[in-house]
């Protein structure tokens, strides 16, 4: 046998396992990109993700954590660590406005299909809140899921009300431009939800630690 390959799968079995649910939009657009920097920090970490929307019996499952986005609750409660209440934004391609390079305004966009998650009552929220007339919104296109929306978004097949968090990465690299407008709190967030009987456990504190890092930086 290899000795530098029995070697190395020796490493593999010295670290940690840390296994994290997260939904899949927040998987896809927002901790991958990012999961890099806490390997660099825990190099003695395997962490393990699965995308999912529905897990959460977290013992049941042999999940250490799961990353949720969920009506805030009105009660506190010692699973849930609350860790930012989301708003939703108007966004675009720049393929969208003239010449590519500045953000549409609020009544530049009626003529745009107006993209969704679900159902196009938040789009409601937001055009009520410009307080001006908007008379045939363009409610054709819905999607199961805010990454997806967003991805359809940098396509350039439309105007997309999403989640600011899960919007950051294309905005920060102009794949995605903000249209002037208000943004929406909806009542929805990211909380982080812990197994009772590994929360003490140093993997699970040394992620949650770091997520918790990563949403202040997402505040400031």
């Amino acid at each position: 046998r290899d000795p530098l390959w029995s070697r190395g799968l020796g490493d593999v079995y010295k670290r940690q396992i840390l296994r994290i649910t997260a939904t899949h939009s927040f998987s896809l657009k927002w901790l991958t990109p990012r999961i890099g920097d806490f390997t660099r920090e825990n190099p003695d970490i395997d962490v393990r993700l699965y995308a999912s929307d529905n897990t959460e019996n977290l013992e049941a499952e042999d999940y250490d954590l799961a990353i949720r986005y969920r009506e805030k609750p009105q009660k506190s409660d010692e699973k849930i660590d609350w860790l930012m209440d989301e708003r939703l934004i108007a966004v675009h391609s720049p393929s969208l406005s003239k010449f590519g390079k500045h953000a549409l305004k609020a009544d530049e966009i009626m003529d745009f299909q107006l993209l969704h998650e679900g159902s196009p009552r938040h789009w409601l929220s937001w055009i009520r809140e410009l307080g001006f007339s908007f008379p045939n919104p363009k409610f054709n296109n819905s999607y199961s899921h805010s990454g997806i929306l967003v991805q359809a978004a940098v396509a350039g097949q439309g105007i997309a009300l999403v989640p600011s968090c899960i919007a950051k990465a294309d905005l920060s690299s102009n794949q995605l431009l903000q249209v002037s407008g208000p943004s929406i709190y909806h009542g929805y967030g990211y909380c982080l939800l812990h197994s009772s009987e590994r929360k003490d456990l140093a993997r699970v504190q040394a992620f949650s630690s770091w997520l918790r890092g990563q949403f202040d930086k997402e505040l400031s």
